[in-house]
């Protein structure tokens, strides 16, 4: 946590882009409407909720030094030692947790089980083998990752849902599920196979 918060201050510290964008938070935005300042972003190779306390109490430590958006991009499943939805959900929000996209990628709980919690039919980048990609989903299902969703919603983040528009994906019914269940927005990734 530590490391990671001085980094983030760092940057803004003595990085000339973070500096000047910083202090234009809210107050502009470029052409295409995005923020001029992004602000942080927990993403990338493993989920941010699988350490979401860690993940909440940096942003509520940046956020006592800079008013800048914090982000979470995620498949929206907790650990299976982690309390309710509704609960982490408020306190990610509480520590100043602004927006999270959430990869639902499904509508319906067997395509969803297919597509989220079971290995691909290849071995990913970073990982020793299929299986090691997805991890522990032991307890996740479509539903807890709905109920995400809808707690994000509630509790005052702004949510996106996403999903790949693989040839056996139906991206428009997770649309109209994720805005059903309180997503502001909706936005399709590329299938790349």
């Amino acid at each position: 946590v530590d490391t990671v918060v001085e980094a983030v201050l760092a940057a803004y510290a003595n990085d000339e882009r973070k500096k000047a964008l910083g202090q234009d938070v809210g107050r502009t935005r470029r052409a295409d409407g995005g923020a001029t300042d992004p602000g942080v972003a927990f993403a990338g190779l493993g989920d941010p909720l699988l350490r979401w306390p860690d993940v909440a109490e940096i942003t509520r430590r940046v956020r006592e030094h800079h008013e800048v958006p914090i982000s979470l991009y995620t498949n929206g499943l907790l650990p299976p030692d982690a309390p309710g939805a509704a609960e982490v959900a408020a306190t990610l929000h509480a520590a100043g947790v602004t927006a999270a996209t959430v990869a639902l990628n499904a509508a319906d709980p067997d395509s969803y089980a297919r597509r989220m919690l079971s290995p691909p039919p290849y071995t990913p980048a970073y990982h020793e083998d299929a299986a090691s990609a997805i991890g522990d989903v032991s307890g996740a299902s479509f539903g807890s990752a709905c109920e995400f969703v809808a707690a994000l919603s509630e509790a005052g983040v702004e949510t996106t849902v996403t999903a790949v528009a693989s040839p056996d994906a139906s991206p428009g019914a997770v649309r109209d599920l994720g805005h059903a269940l309180g997503a502001v927005a909706f936005k399709e990734r590329t299938y790349l196979s």
